[in-house]
Parts: structure tokens; sequence; C-alpha cells
């Protein structure tokens, strides 16, 4: 019996081979044997579905009551088991989708797990990220039996860039990947493909409306000829990738300085830095945000006023219209991520302005002569002054001056160095934060700390493997930086 991608089965459970668990195949995995290392063997990536006397402290009477005919849905502890491990089918239903004629079990709620908290929580169906096979179009099979079918996944990069590097008036270029391809290949130059480019004034969707046409098409399949031979091409969108602006615009949300400005969840404005916002219950979901430009097109329809339009595109932070990337099958929020080069080397950046800021005269010079004696790594290029030349940096030279900057503050870094009034913002701010009070000495401390955190977090978030052990490294930094930016710098981010 052959099984999907998105379908729920009865299989054997790892860790008891005796038991029988429900679960959603969510995806076809390479698995690796320790005695077969040359010839991978395929796997299934498994979610659990639980029953009611697995639910822990949710285990109400009604929840027991409903539970002879209802599962729940768990996101985490999803397990690799090979194909011969499923039992049988079983049909259940999704709440938040149109009820079946027949099915076995129900599904109403999930448990998940709160980042913030590390505890375990309960939410609705109906937020949650649909399964790629819930919302991705089939394509057609291909004419001929055994006809060869190759499978693309397409990413899409949209970026501004001035023509010369301090000119106001800038271009957008628009690039595509095989997603697909190895990486090796994937980060030479040339399998970076130029659709073409955004003039000052005009808009990604005048460029890509052409495109679609065919993209459409590559979603259903195309024969096309390859090597003298006919063959069947399916493509389909992988990633959206562009900055800030420009990937809320690819998602159909607005600005980052909307009430709500994230792309990925509905955080409130006045909650960016709050770390006990539930990012999984908050997200946005692309089912959902398709409900509201249904009913944003209904208002319009209905020929309400533009103070009513905007007043329902600012309660969702969405913009009044849709994309042309809305037609394709895709779902807008996962997959226009955000941008982690744009993100990290834009806050190195800001950080290195802040940094200097604080510097005085001699603080500066200072800097530039332990900077210029610093023993760099030969392969590097030689960097402009970065106390008076910043602003002519590209984000790879912030990157490179981040790894070093620890280094160069622990050789010259003193009190004397430092404005005399910042340094007793920061000394009020710390005492503050820490309940006694910090001295000149401890500042130039946390000043350094901070360097160190923000250069491993960006180390970490550019290599090129990463291990569960370097993920969970990653997580633990990210939030050691949260904390110490937030002790350290917020004063200086929003209080002058």
């Amino acid at each position: 019996m052959e099984y999907a991608v998105g379908e729920f089965v009865e299989f054997i459970d790892n860790s008891n081979q005796r038991e029988r668990r429900f679960g959603r195949i969510e995806a076809i995995v390479s698995l690796l044997l320790p005695q077969d290392s040359d010839h991978p063997q395929d796997a299934l990536k498994m979610s659990r579905l639980l029953r009611h006397n697995e639910l822990g402290i949710y285990c109400s009477r009604d929840r027991s009551r409903r539970g002879h005919k209802e599962l729940w849905m768990i996101e985490e502890d999803y397990q690799i088991i090979p194909p011969n491990h499923i039992v049988g089918r079983v049909l259940v239903w999704l709440k938040d989708v149109s009820r079946p004629e027949f099915y076995d079990f129900q599904i109403s709620e999930i448990l998940y797990r709160d980042a913030a908290t590390n505890r375990i929580q309960i939410r609705p169906v109906n937020l949650r990220h649909r399964h790629p096979s819930e919302y991705v179009v089939a394509p057609n099979p291909s004419p001929v039996g055994n006809m060869k079918v190759f499978k693309f996944m397409i990413d899409i990069y949209n970026d501004d860039f001035g023509t010369f590097r301090n000119v106001y008036h800038s271009l957008g270029g628009i690039y595509i990947q095989i997603g697909n391809m190895p990486f090796n290949l994937r980060k030479q130059l040339k399998n970076h493909f130029i659709v073409g480019f955004i003039p000052f004034g005009g808009h990604f969707d005048d460029v890509m409306r052409p495109l679609l046409q065919e993209l459409h098409q590559l979603e259903k399949g195309v024969a096309m000829d390859m090597d003298n031979e006919t063959v069947w091409v399916i493509a389909s969108i992988g990633l959206v990738t562009a900055d800030m602006p420009q990937g809320n615009d690819l998602c159909d949300v607005k600005k980052q300085g909307a009430l709500y400005g994230c792309r990925n969840c509905l955080v409130p404005k006045d909650r960016l830095t709050d770390n006990t916002f539930d990012r999984i219950r908050g997200a946005r979901f692309h089912h959902v945000t398709n409900e509201h430009f249904v009913q944003l097109q209904t208002l319009i329809d209905q020929g309400v006023t533009k103070a009513e339009i905007n007043n329902f595109a600012r309660r969702y932070g969405l913009r009044s219209k849709q994309g042309v990337l809305s037609s394709l099958s895709r779902d807008r929020h996962l997959q226009t991520p955000q941008d982690a080069y744009h993100a990290i080397a834009g806050k190195v950046q800001r950080f290195l302005n802040i940094t200097f800021d604080l510097l005085n005269d001699n603080g500066k010079k200072a800097f530039v002569k332990y900077w210029r004696c610093f023993e760099k790594p030969s392969i590097w290029h030689r960097l402009p002054n970065p106390v008076t030349h910043l602003k002519s940096f590209m984000f790879s030279d912030a990157l490179q001056l981040a790894m070093i900057m620890p280094f160069i503050l622990k050789r010259f870094l003193a009190p004397s160095n430092i404005a005399s009034a910042d340094l007793a913002t920061l000394c009020d701010r710390l005492s503050s934060s820490s309940n006694q009070r910090r001295s000149n000495k401890h500042v130039i401390n946390d000043i350094i700390s901070c360097w160190v955190i923000v250069a491993d977090v960006a180390a970490h978030c550019f290599k090129l493997k990463m291990s569960q052990g370097d993920l969970n490294h990653l997580q633990e930094a990210l939030m050691e930086e949260y904390g110490i930016l937030i002790k350290v710098w917020y004063k200086m981010l929003y209080c002058q």
C-alpha cells in the first residue's frame, strides 16, 4: 500500500515496539544507517497525535468525554521511522476545514511548547500552519507513463541596491535560484539567474507579472526537451527572500513601522522587545490572512469609504491590496522568511554606530590605533577607517569587524575613553536593572560582553553546517543576546 505525505496513519512507536500510535506523515527523508552508510534509506518523519489520557494537565472532564472520537496534535517530538512501521491509514478530520463524509477521529486543538516559558500550551486547531499537501496545487500527470519527472524548487530574491555606493536613487534586482541545487553549486555567482531590474519608482509586481503565467504552468507540469529526451518538469515557489520593507510587501503585510509590522506574527509595535509574547499562538497564518482579504474585498465591493478600508487593513496589519505572488501556490508567511543576513549584519552596523558614538575623541583615537595593528587574517581585504568611514561599510565589512571588536575593546577600552554623560547614563541603567550600584569598570565589562555575544551569534548564524548541538547553542546565545542588549543598550536606543 502506498502512503502520501500529509496523510494520517497508525504506526509502531520507536521507543516501544508493542505500542501503536496515531500520527501524520510530515515528510519523506533519507536516513543513513551506520551499517550501510553508503546507501541512504527512505524514512518517514512522523508527528504524533495524542489521546486524551496523554494530555497531562489539560486532561479535563470535557476532553475525556470527547476522547473516544478525538485526538490532539502536538508540535514536538517528531519521530523518524522506517516505512514498514506503518500499520495502516487513519481518516482524521481537522476541524478548521470542511467536514468529510467519513472519518475515524477529529482534531480541534493543538499542544505546543511556548518558547518564552518552556511550558506546554494549547490552542485551537485553526491557529496552525497548514501542511503543504493541503494547499499546494496538484500537478498534472506526465502525458507518457514512463516519462522522466524532474521537480524543482524556485527561490526568488528581491533586493534594492544603489547604482553607486552613496547615490540616493536605487535599483531593485530580482533573481531566482534552483533551491534543490547542491549548496556548493547554489552559492556560485553563475547560478544566480537575473529576472530583471526594478527601476527607481517602479514596482516588483510590474516586473514579475509577465512571469506569472509561466510559473502557473510550471506548477501544473510542462514537457521539455533535455539531452535529446522529452521530460516532465514540475516547479513551484520554494522561498521568497527580501529585506524588511520589500519582504513585508511580498507577503502582503504593512511596513515594519505599522502597529502590526511583523510579517510572521501579530506582535504589536509596543511589544517588539517583549520576550513573553507568545509567537506561536500569535503567529500569522496563511489561510487566516486569506480570509481577511476576502472580508476586505467584500467591503470594497459594498462601496464602503476609504477610511473604513484603511481601518480594516490597519486592524490586521495588512496591505489594502494583495501582491501578484498571492496567486501562486505558497504559504506567504512561512515561505517569506526574515533575511538573516540583513537582520544580523544590520544589527551589527547599528551597534558599531552606537559604540563609536559612546567614545570620546581620545577613545576614537585609541580604537583606530589598536584596530590598525590588530592581527587580521591575511585573506581579509583592507577596510577603510571604521570611525570615519563606517557609512561606506558593506555588510560583509561590518561582520568582519564584529569578529574582532571584542578583542580590540578588551585591549584599550577604559572609562576615560567614554563620554562622561553616556558613561553616567549606562551606570544608572545597569544599576537599576541589577538592583545594585555598578561601577565604571562593570560598565566596560558589560560593553565588551555585549560584543562577545553579538559576535558569537553572528558566527553561529552563518555556519555552513549545523548539528543539533549548534542549533541548541544558537538558541541559548540568542536568548542571552536579547537579555544583554536590552540591559546595556535599551536607553541608548530608545530613550535619547
